[in-house]
């Protein structure tokens, strides 16, 4: 199935960057649901990943070096410090992957950490009633 999405990509016109920034105003809408409904935003939260998933698939299928990607690597920063406001904890954790992808630049790597994943995870837990206090600010 994953090679069959690959396959697919590579004959999409649309760029890797066009789409990480669609990702991003579907981050701006995901913002608004996850303070007005806890489900709707996880929901907007996942929507935000898959697309997040097609970029990078599309970005790796039509070899690009990771220098190409940094547009991308924003995006995901902004995404990131969208989403997480107003709690202090993830901000300080998306400062981190800030700082983690600018340190690489200079390896021309980009190592970050999966934020946006465990923060749709830790929703989950809050929604079932798991994990209450660490995401108080949201919900």
């Amino acid at each position: 199935m994953l090679g069959r999405a690959m396959h697919s990509l590579m004959h999409v016109s649309i760029s890797p960057q066009r789409i990480s920034w669609i990702s991003l105003m579907l981050s701006i809408v995901a913002f608004f649901m996850l303070r007005a409904n806890l489900l709707y935003g996880m929901m907007w939260i996942a929507m935000v990943l898959i697309v997040d998933t097609g970029d990078g698939l599309l970005f790796k299928r039509r070899h690009l070096t990771k220098l190409d990607g940094l547009g991308i690597e924003v995006s995901h920063r902004l995404s990131e410090f969208l989403l997480f406001y107003p709690n202090r904890i993830w901000i300080l954790l998306a400062t981190l992957n800030v700082y983690l992808t600018i340190a690489k630049l200079k390896e021309k790597k980009i190592i970050v950490l999966p934020l946006r994943h465990v923060f749709l995870a830790a929703l989950i837990l809050e929604f079932f009633g798991i994990l209450p206090l660490i995401l108080s600010d949201f919900v």
